[in-house]
């Protein structure tokens, strides 16, 4: 019989223990959004490249197969280079580089 107290005696420790740590744990997560929320981060400097595509989005325009009324594939291809602009059939289409 007092070995069975004693078990649950512990399980019942460990059980509270868990049960604080987790407690404690939510408590830190929320006052640490709190602080994230009274502090907002700087806002980040608009950079020169901002609305110019990326090599990536460039190299993804000419190497895939896409409709020729896609204006964003349309731009990429046209600023890199007039032939592929003709060849894709985007010459005249609103807000690519006019090539003359």
């Amino acid at each position: 019989m007092k070995k069975r107290a004693a078990v649950e005696n512990t399980l019942h420790a460990l059980l509270v223990l868990v049960l604080s740590l987790g407690l404690i744990r939510i408590v830190w997560y929320a006052i640490a959004l709190v602080i994230t929320d009274i502090y907002p981060p700087p806002p980040r400097p608009a950079s020169p490249d901002d609305g110019k595509p990326t090599p990536q989005d460039i190299a993804e325009s000419l190497n895939t197969i896409w409709l020729s009324f896609d204006f964003d594939h349309c731009r990429n291809v046209c600023l890199v280079s007039r032939v592929a602009c003709k060849l894709k059939g985007c010459i005249g289409v609103p807000g690519t580089k006019n090539w003359d």
